[in-house]
């Protein structure tokens, strides 16, 4: 029998991969991880600039640890858990006709909406009728949910958006959990996702930045004999026979294994194993999936605290006449031209305010914001470029917060290229496969492929969840699947 040098290579360690690796660890088996920066964490790595700790992401975790990281943590029999924190108030919406500060408590939300519904202008005998058809869904079991996976969220709120500001509304917060366009969304999968938010009542950002949830599942790892090494970019997945027996690197090593786990899409996992390894059916398959919208970024230092709440998000409107009334094919548009690579005239961002959670994640009196919007992934011709899109999306901050630019150190633009080159996914887009519709729950891509051996975990298969947190549940499943299979020597 062939000797191999480790049961498992993990190529990559973001959230994914690091929560795959650390429950086949827990398992038992013999890990290796290999990360092609410098620092691991994928999406949740970061950069130091002036004694600043810089997510390379903009983040914030729906379920702190009482969803799937806290799950990866038990596997590990960690002692203490990576901490959640919180900021009061937690978010701060600002649209063209409504402005609402609140939080992810359950018992909030019907005060949520009702504050919400009031500025919209919907008649007040309406409301009651109004939330008992919001919280229907996020009381809903779990089979009631599954059975809305197909039916498109826009067609089950149809009733609602017959108002252009509820509408927009709706549309830039499922833009903010999916990164894909509102006629685009799962209603299954918005009510999952917000119904396991509100009930988990443990929404935060973890002390340390973003990059503690993944350095914690690799020091777990690693206590219990997993090896990690860094600068390590996979050239080649090697295939023999239709199996994945280990991994070249670009430096020229070779790491040979019973497995291999990739975290990257599922596109470049088929370029890096060979596309002739695959059927041709597979190929196409593969070929036909959505990806999610990529994003630009602004990685705003101030010199005082100037904001108060946790996560700004913002929408600003420059249609020629702004003041106008919003309509359903305003809101279409602004995907549709999103879509084609031109900044629209109604324009969302989102801004988590990291030193707001951890203070001690810059110097003493500074203040960071990331902010964030949805953009074109960078494989497609854009009208306009990454900087036209930065400049609109700072114009739009410092529109609606006017407070904030005086007070700015330095601000880093980044392109939606920085994220391509960062998390080695073609294109950088922020879910590699995208939870549309058709391509989420019984219908997403499984974390077994059709080379034996070789499996995927992360943003481009299985589970459900928001970002980081569906990337994490994969990763689990993923070791789940694959840990039977190495038990069962069938690799």
């Amino acid at each position: 029998m062939k000797r191999f040098e480790v049961d498992v290579v993990v190529i990559g360690t973001g959230m994914g991969g690091a929560a795959a690796g650390a429950v086949l660890a827990a398992a038992g088996h013999r890990v290796l991880f290999l990360e092609k920066n410098r620092e691991i964490g994928g999406a949740c790595s970061f950069y130091d600039k002036q004694g600043v700790h810089v997510d390379v992401g903009a983040h914030f975790f729906s379920r702190g640890n009482r969803g799937p990281i806290g799950e990866v943590q038990r596997r590990l029999g960690t002692r203490h858990f990576v901490p959640f924190l919180r900021c009061n108030p937690l978010l701060r919406i600002q649209g063209p006709a409504f402005d609402i500060t609140g939080d992810t408590r359950l018992r909030s939300l019907p005060r949520f909406y009702a504050s919400l519904f009031r500025q919209f202008g919907f008649h007040p005998r309406s409301i009651p009728l109004l939330l008992n058809r919001i919280v229907a869904p996020l009381v809903s079991s779990q089979r009631a949910v599954q059975s809305m996976d197909s039916r498109p969220l826009e067609e089950d709120t149809s009733g609602m958006l017959q108002n252009p500001q509820f509408m927009l509304f709706n549309s830039t917060m499922m833009g903010l959990y999916f990164v894909i366009p509102f006629s685009q969304v799962s209603a299954g999968e918005a009510a999952w996702c917000t119904q396991k938010a509100l009930r988990s009542r443990d929404a935060g950002y973890p002390r340390g930045g973003a990059v503690a949830v993944p350095r914690a599942f690799i020091e777990g790892a690693r206590a219990l004999g997993a090896r990690l090494e860094r600068n390590r970019l996979v050239q080649r997945i090697c295939v023999e026979n239709g199996k994945a027996v280990g991994v070249e690197t670009a430096d020229g090593r070779y790491f040979s294994s019973r497995a291999v786990v990739s975290t990257t899409s599922l596109r470049d996992t088929i370029r890096l194993a060979g596309k002739a390894n695959f059927p041709p059916r597979y190929n196409r398959h593969v070929r036909g999936l959505k990806s999610s919208l990529g994003a630009v970024q602004a990685k705003i230092l101030l010199d005082r605290p100037v904001i108060k709440e946790g996560i700004l998000v913002g929408i600003r409107d420059t249609r020629p006449s702004p003041g106008s009334p919003l309509s359903q094919e305003d809101i279409h548009r602004l995907w549709e031209d999103t879509l084609a690579g031109k900044v629209p005239e109604i324009l969302s961002f989102y801004c988590p305010v990291p030193t707001n959670f951890d203070p001690r994640l810059a110097p003493d009196g500074y203040q960071l914001l990331t902010l964030t919007a949805a953009a074109p992934t960078c494989d497609h011709k854009a009208i306009d470029g990454p900087e036209a899109w930065i400049d609109a999306m700072l114009d739009a901050l410092f529109t609606l917060r006017p407070e904030i630019q005086p007070h700015v150190v330095w601000i880093d633009r980044l392109g939606n290229r920085f994220l391509e080159r960062w998390m080695g996914k073609r294109g950088g887009p922020v879910i590699s496969t995208g939870q549309h519709i058709g391509q989420v729950g019984g219908l997403r891509h499984p974390n077994t492929t059709p080379v034996a051996g070789l499996y995927v975990a992360g943003d481009c298969a299985g589970a459900r969840g928001i970002g980081t947190e569906l990337a994490c549940r994969s990763g689990i499943d993923c070791a789940e699947t694959l840990a039977r299979a190495l038990h069962n020597r069938l690799l």
